[in-house]
């Protein structure tokens, strides 16, 4: 005799909740196995809403502090930079981007970025449009033309027309571009107007800036 129970003598009700009960067990184990490989973060689209979020958020100044820090940052490392002008092929002025230690008022600024200038680029790609020897004699803002005075080492010729050129747009364009309420330069050499820088650039009126010469 066994002990065990013949399934051709049960009755198809039991036997059909056997079954089912069964069934419910395997999904169950199916179902609770998905959880625990899925759910210890949100969904991919609750990371896609809060990501959206996070940038609604960031992007509120109003109602948000940190966003509001973020912009000033922002704004004081954008007040701190300067573009110097240099060149990389004689034929093109090319900026070199600083950051200044802090935030300079507009003739502070002016006598900063031609000190640079002479300093000359940190690129090795770069070189300098100006002769050697140069110096800044003094820099001052009238009537929002910035007058600059450099020493006679300025004048001393350093190439043809294009190098004149690029000589004398290295200046007006840094600090055009560089220093607020500013919109024209003016240059004299040890303190005194002169005619032209060489041959050619007409140094007699204040210089507008040439971007054409920008790449």
């Amino acid at each position: 005799m066994t002990s065990g129970v013949r399934l051709d003598r049960l009755s198809p009700w039991v036997m059909f909740a056997m079954f089912a009960a069964a069934v419910a067990v395997f999904v169950g184990t199916l179902f609770l196995l998905g959880w625990w490989i899925r759910e210890p973060g949100p969904s991919e689209a609750g990371r896609a809403r809060l990501a959206y979020d996070d940038v609604l958020y960031l992007s509120n100044a109003d109602q948000n502090p940190l966003a509001e820090r973020i912009r000033l940052a922002r704004e004081t490392l954008e007040k701190r930079q300067v573009r110097v002008f240099f060149t990389a092929d004689g034929v093109r002025l090319r900026p070199q981007m600083l950051v200044l230690g802090e935030i300079l008022e507009p003739h502070q600024r002016l006598s900063v970025v031609l000190r640079e200038l002479l300093n000359g680029p940190a690129s090795e790609y770069l070189v300098s449009t100006l002769p050697d020897g140069v110096e800044l004699r003094g820099s001052y803002i009238w009537e929002k033309i910035a007058v600059v005075d450099f020493s006679s080492e300025l004048r001393e010729r350093r190439g043809g027309p294009m190098a004149e050129l690029l000589c004398v747009y290295a200046i007006v364009n840094t600090v055009l571009e560089n220093v607020d309420g500013v919109e024209a330069v003016r240059i004299l050499v040890e303190g005194e107007p002169v005619p032209v820088l060489w041959d050619q650039v007409d140094l007699t009126a204040a210089l507008n800036e040439d971007v054409s010469l920008i790449r």
